[in-house]
């Protein structure tokens, strides 16, 4: 057991759940985490779980074979025109796991540019993709990171011009996450290339999104960040200087402390205590509160709901001053409206609505 800071606070659970749990007594996190280290370990091992284990790899290795067949769909109209890295679930399978079933995942992560994503969302609308949530493709990419994109004949992304939310501010030049695309590494998928973030960067980005994802946790970020430790080195220097740039030393260093602990993940314990002993702002403790204490609530103006979630995860990017410019965007994407002048219409259609239900209504 490494020697390093005593206490932590992650959070664990299934996308279709809202609990907490022991990763150390959930099959899913322990039996990847134990296959992917061997790839001669068999599925036998997850005990009383391997008939779903069984289920999950075989649905899982269907799937990605699709998102693979699918892929030369958006990488193709890109080619030549916009850079794309893979991000999280296809970046991971292929460099960490033993088969690309080892690792589920319900889209392909694309991250191109900043100021290439709006020509990049036009080339993929131009070959038929169309945006994947029941709203408009976003006009303002202030208060977002990344749009989901699917195509009619197959074929599930999600665009992004960031990693994620606590990833959007300090952008140099107007490109989000600068340092990623400069130390971006040599890839293929579909016999196409791609660029492939940096073994640190590609672990920082599943730590955190692992920790302040809002609506919809999962517990696959121990499995992957795990896995990843194990198989490739890590410049740790690098690793806590972009934690501190983008502040998310408190979910970097809350989930390496755990990770140690439960899965005796191979991270020195003087990198443990550099990151424990790098300064923190009282504004970024209380947002990280909030965000791990958010929940699926239905009532916005309650400190648990997912509003006030995804605002603490913004506010901690962009800093003060752009996050209050980005307060009318960031309603708008939540009323799932197109303009930001929609929306004293829908608030007050929407708070009509809450007042006058439809079955009292003449």
């Amino acid at each position: 057991m490494c020697c390093g800071p005593p206490s932590y606070r992650v959070r664990l659970g299934s996308r279709r759940g809202s609990g907490r749990v022991a990763a150390s007594t959930c099959g899913i996190v322990c039996w990847p985490i134990a296959s992917a280290c061997s790839p001669w370990c068999s599925v036998e091992g997850a005990g009383a779980d391997a008939p779903d284990m069984k289920r999950i790899h075989r649905e899982a290795w269907r799937d990605n074979r699709l998102h693979v067949h699918h892929a030369p769909r958006w990488l193709d109209p890109l080619s030549g025109q916009v850079p794309v890295m893979l991000l999280k679930g296809m970046a991971l399978a292929p460099r960490a796991y033993p088969d690309i079933g080892r690792r589920p995942m319900s889209d392909v992560d694309v991250l191109v540019p900043s100021p290439q994503i709006g020509h990049a969302v036009e080339l993929l609308s131009a070959a038929g993709w169309v945006c994947g949530e029941d709203r408009p493709l976003p006009r303002s990419w202030r208060a977002r990171h990344a749009v989901p994109l699917i195509h009619p004949d197959g074929g599930h992304i999600d665009l992004h011009h960031a990693p994620g939310a606590p990833f959007m501010g300090h952008a140099a030049g107007g490109v989000a996450v600068p340092e990623m695309w400069a130390a971006q590494q040599p890839g293929e998928l579909a016999e196409r290339p791609v660029a492939v973030p940096a073994a640190e960067d590609l672990l920082l980005t599943v730590l955190v999104h692992g920790l302040t994802s809002v609506g919809g946790w999962s517990s696959r970020w121990a499995a992957d960040a795990v896995v990843l430790l194990r198989r490739e080195p890590v410049d740790w220097d690098r690793f806590a200087e972009q934690a501190r740039r983008y502040h998310v030393v408190l979910p970097a260093r809350s989930a390496l402390r755990y990770l140690v602990d439960a899965f005796d993940a191979p991270v020195p314990a003087d990198v443990l205590w550099a990151i424990w002993a790098m300064p923190v702002s009282v504004g970024d403790r209380r947002r990280f509160d909030t965000l791990t204490g958010a929940t699926h609530s239905d009532r916005p103006w309650s400190r648990s709901s997912t509003v006030w979630g995804r605002w603490a995860r913004l506010r901690t990017a962009l800093g003060p001053g752009p996050a209050v410019l980005a307060i009318p965007r960031f309603t708008a994407d939540l009323l799932y409206i197109d303009h930001t002048w929609q929306v004293p219409s829908e608030v007050v259609r929407r708070g009509r609505r809450r007042l006058v239900p439809e079955s009292a209504a003449p």
